[in-house]
């Protein structure tokens, strides 16, 4: 029976994922991509179509090779792949007797020997490319321009190992790729520079801010409902004054006890007020620290200085302003009362 052969006019992992996927009903056992006729060594691999011919077979499950022949640069004529043939051939042997990882697809790579010149065969870890690529402008005939990658041949770093310096050594490279690209040595630092700058969407300064705003914003909002509740009790004991102006004996005198509640409870609410302003002086401060160490650095202490004087300036006299003006609402409101007790004598 002749083999089957197809030609699709896909990608070469489209060659693969079509029998895959059932073009061709028997199971199969491995996947040989190649023989390319250029090397694929370092980098080479992210942009090969053999490699990731062979990794399309991995993925679903199937054990895939890759060969490629390191052919001479500018070589004319002919290339004389037996050689890589006889390698593949023996790594695809070697493969389906021992089986692979799972995950983990072979890149081969062979010198452009005669079989008897090899040097060995080696185990070896991706090098280093050197590329040499140029941009290549030209224009069409009807002037349009179009664009070429051009540039002198890739090259490598010869470091013992490595595929490019089995190569350059004479022998057979074997490199068991994984699929899984995730770096763990770099995961940690990743993580944290995620967690901070992207994940959270705000500076480390802001965050910690978060919390005080929050308390300046409840305290001013106490401070508020406060000062409204100071204002209508003292309205409240205003009234009860004036009523108690045209009553007497147990009237009168019920009039006065709830004044006199109602003074209790205003200087109930001043001592509240007093306390809520400190607080909200403190965390105003903390804030003020936090997003000037932000913008200059601990470094710069005496700017730093400057500027927490002057706002801590300000913020105490405001709130100085702000509980004058209660206390002269309260002592007014004492004057009222004091005054019709003495005159009542």
């Amino acid at each position: 029976m002749a083999p089957l052969r197809l030609l699709p006019d896909g990608a070469p992992s489209d060659c693969v994922a079509l029998p895959l996927l059932g073009l061709i009903e028997d199971p199969i056992d491995i996947v040989v991509s190649g023989i390319n006729p250029n090397a694929n060594l370092g980098h080479d691999v992210t942009y090969s179509g053999t490699v990731t011919a062979a990794m399309e077979a991995v993925i679903a499950g199937v054990r895939g090779v890759a060969v490629s022949l390191d052919s001479p640069e500018g070589h004319k004529g002919p290339l004389d792949y037996s050689t890589a043939a006889v390698v593949g051939r023996r790594v695809v042997e070697q493969v389906i007797a021992d089986g692979l990882p799972e995950g983990v697809v072979v890149n081969v790579n062979v010198p452009y020997l005669l079989e008897s010149e090899l040097k060995g065969y080696m185990i070896t870890r991706q090098g280093l490319r050197v590329y040499r690529d140029a941009l290549d402008v030209r224009s069409d005939p009807r002037g349009k321009p179009y664009y070429w990658i051009g540039g002198e041949a890739p090259t490598g770093v010869d470091e013992p190992g490595t595929d490019f310096g089995a190569l350059r050594a004479g022998m057979v490279s074997i490199t068991p790729l994984q699929l899984d690209l995730t770096s763990p040595q770099s995961d940690g630092c990743v993580e944290e520079g995620i967690s901070n700058d992207l994940d959270s969407g705000t500076h480390p300064v802001l965050q910690t801010a978060i919390g005080p705003v929050i308390l300046i914003s409840g305290v001013g909002l106490l401070l508020l409902s406060m000062t409204n509740r100071l204002s209508r009790v003292i309205d409240r004991a205003r009234n009860l004054l004036a009523i108690s102006e045209s009553q007497a004996g147990p009237s009168k005198q019920k009039t006065l006890a709830q004044i006199d509640i109602l003074w209790s409870q205003a200087k109930l609410i001043r001592l509240s007020i007093l306390f809520a302003a400190v607080s909200l002086l403190c965390a105003a401060l903390l804030i003020i620290i936090l997003f000037i160490t932000a913008l200059f650095g601990i470094e710069d202490a005496w700017l730093l200085s400057i500027i927490f004087i002057a706002c801590l300036g300000s913020l105490i006299a405001s709130l100085i302003v702000f509980i004058t003006d209660i206390n002269r609402s309260l002592s007014a409101f004492k004057v009222e009362l004091y005054g019709y007790e003495t005159k009542e004598g």
